[in-house]
């Protein structure tokens, strides 16, 4: 691979590629991966190798609808994108969620799940993403576990599975993926280099104008061009691109950055539990090589037959708060004694520290993408043998929610520019009412069920979002 240093490198503007990839993110790159047993490979990443704040002000956006987590990191400019942080979770799309649905409106796919399951299977085998196997239902329902067979064994409800791989694929320079690409010879990268508009002729696209700085910039060429930037710096991409129509490329019908939808979600604490929970799949089932935990949705004939979205939720145990403050402390002294001028005696209070239980707190409020996965597996083991219970007294329900398809939801050029002279975007991101009321009544539905059969303590009251 032949990488440009675009703030430093002389680059060779002549050559002309087969392929452009925008965005050295993980879709990017297995692209790349993909095509280059064939092709010439332009890759044109905005970021660096490691992370670096000038590159993140690029992301900054106006926020004019409803609001979002300032301090959520969910777009990341460097090469491996966002993955260099995720935690590796993976879901497969329903079959509902590619299905035109009458009670959704501009609701469908163009495409089938089993048309996306002949690439499923790439993943896991090249790229050390969770074995999408696992995602049969029928296969790997769990009716040996108490919890799991009440809540499933009515019709309307039923699991939908995510998944974490043994160890987190990453696709930064210090992982497999980058040593692979590195050594071919048809793959070209182009680090620091942020592209601020393609550039069409006779309706098609053969260049893209890359910025350095605000006075310098050069041009790729290509036979095809592809996006892998992610939603929002795809449509501004698109929305700056307005060589032969003042919309943009591909916005002959004003819907480039429209239909806007991204993950939203609701944590509810302090569910009661009326009797003892033992590990179960509902929180979290450790394989030989992954890790497997069942969410609650409604069933497909429900959500059709009530005119709901296709919203989950995830219980996690909730533990006292004893076990938080001796956790915290543990974190102390690790961070303390790292400090090399610190004194631990001075730092911490050992005191706060109960001994015994160290093993098991950290087994169960260390998150478990950064739990290394032999220890975790061995540790849940051990705790199945001894068919001891979880030490909570409450759970915990977190809500994801399915958004409906709406126009307004939406993302446009504003007038304010980064230090590059690009527009910055202005989001505007709407929540409706379906994905709302289908949260509710999949909360009501479930703490109904689980009080009915003796899991809740009878005061436990559902409560609206």
């Amino acid at each position: 691979m032949l990488i440009y240093d675009c703030l430093n490198d002389e680059i060779d503007v002549e050559k002309k590629y087969d392929f452009c990839i925008i965005g050295a993110g993980i879709s990017g790159l297995i692209l790349a991966d993909q095509l280059s047993h064939k092709f010439n490979i332009a890759i044109v990443e905005s970021g660096e190798f490691s992370i670096n704040k000038k590159s993140q002000e690029l992301n900054d956006l106006i926020v004019s609808g409803y609001p979002i987590r300032k301090s959520h990191q969910s777009r990341i400019r460097q090469f491996g994108g966002t993955c260099n942080i995720w935690a590796g979770r993976s879901l497969i799309l329903n079959s509902i969620d590619l299905q035109h649905r009458e009670w959704v409106e501009n609701s469908g796919w163009p495409i089938s799940q089993s048309e996306l399951h002949k690439y499923y299977d790439l993943l896991p085998k090249e790229y050390g993403l969770f074995d999408f196997n696992y995602f049969d239902n029928s296969k790997y329902d769990d009716f040996e576990d108490d919890l799991y067979k009440d809540i499933f064994s009515n019709s309307e409800f039923s699991s939908i599975k995510v998944g974490w791989s043994k160890n987190t694929p990453r696709f930064g320079k210090k992982t497999k993926i980058y040593k692979k690409l590195s050594k071919s010879k048809k793959i070209t990268l182009f680090k620091g280099a942020t592209v601020e508009k393609l550039c069409d002729s006779n309706g098609k696209v053969y260049k893209c104008r890359v910025l350095i700085s605000k006075n310098r910039s050069f041009d790729i060429k290509a036979g095809n061009f592809i996006l892998c930037t992610g939603g929002l710096e795809n449509a501004r991409i698109l929305l700056s691109s307005k060589g032969q129509f003042s919309g943009g490329i591909g916005n002959l019908y004003d819907n480039v950055g429209r239909y806007y939808m991204d993950h939203p979600s609701y944590v509810r604490k302090n569910i009661k539990l009326k009797k003892k929970i033992y590990d179960s799949s509902m929180f979290l089932k450790f394989l030989k090589d992954g890790r497997l935990k069942n969410g609650i949705r409604f069933s497909e004939s429900y959500q059709r037959n009530h005119k709901l979205s296709n919203n989950y939720i995830e219980l996690t145990p909730q533990y006292p708060e004893s076990y938080e403050k001796t956790f915290s402390s543990i974190i102390q002294v690790a961070k303390t004694i790292l400090k090399k001028d610190s004194s631990i005696e001075k730092k911490i209070n050992i005191k706060d520290i109960n001994l015994r239980k160290i093993p098991e707190i950290i087994y169960l409020l260390s998150p478990s993408e950064i739990m290394p996965h032999h220890i975790s597996r061995l540790y849940s083991q051990l705790k199945n043998l001894t068919s001891k219970s979880i030490n909570s007294e409450n759970l915990v329900i977190s809500h994801h929610l399915e958004q409906a398809p709406d126009r307004l939801s939406r993302v446009i050029l504003s007038d304010k520019k980064n230090y590059l002279g690009i527009n910055n975007l202005n989001l505007h991101w709407k929540i409706n009412d379906i994905e709302i009321d289908t949260a509710n009544l999949l909360e009501e539905k479930f703490i109904d069920r689980l009080k009915g059969l003796g899991w809740l303590d009878d005061n436990v009251k559902y409560k609206s979002i």
